[in-house]
């Protein structure tokens, strides 16, 4: 269930999860800021937070976004970076040395594996 859910209320209750809602068009589903996440057929799809990957640089792979870095919380080895996409807050979960040069307050990359976009019914 935590890797599969059916719906928002699921992948939300069992376990962060942020979810991404737009509208299904040909090719995709396209986000509120224009983003196309190709080969979406839902209206909404979930990621979690471990499943995020944060860079500079704009990733290859069409599953990303464009935010910015609102903070970074240090956990030890582990750290979570809490992001502004369109007003709303996405949050990565990750090893602290993968964000530690990423420049709070400034503009990065999110991105995620296909296989981590868990669709969500609408």
């Amino acid at each position: 269930v935590y890797d599969d859910p059916r719906d928002g209320f699921t992948a939300t209750f069992l376990g962060d999860a942020r979810l991404f809602a737009g509208v299904v068009e040909t090719g995709g589903l396209r986000l509120s800021d224009g983003t196309l996440i190709p080969g979406v057929s839902t209206p909404t799809i979930a990621v979690r937070p471990e499943n995020f990957h944060l860079s500079q640089s704009e990733p290859a792979t069409p599953f990303h976004l464009r935010a910015t870095l609102s903070q970074k919380i240090f956990g030890g080895a582990l750290g979570t970076c809490l992001l502004d996409w369109q007003g709303e807050v996405i949050k990565a979960v990750g090893r602290d040395s993968d964000f530690r040069n990423l420049p709070e307050g400034g503009p990065v990359w999110v991105s995620w594996e296909p296989g981590h976009a868990m669709p969500i019914a609408g």
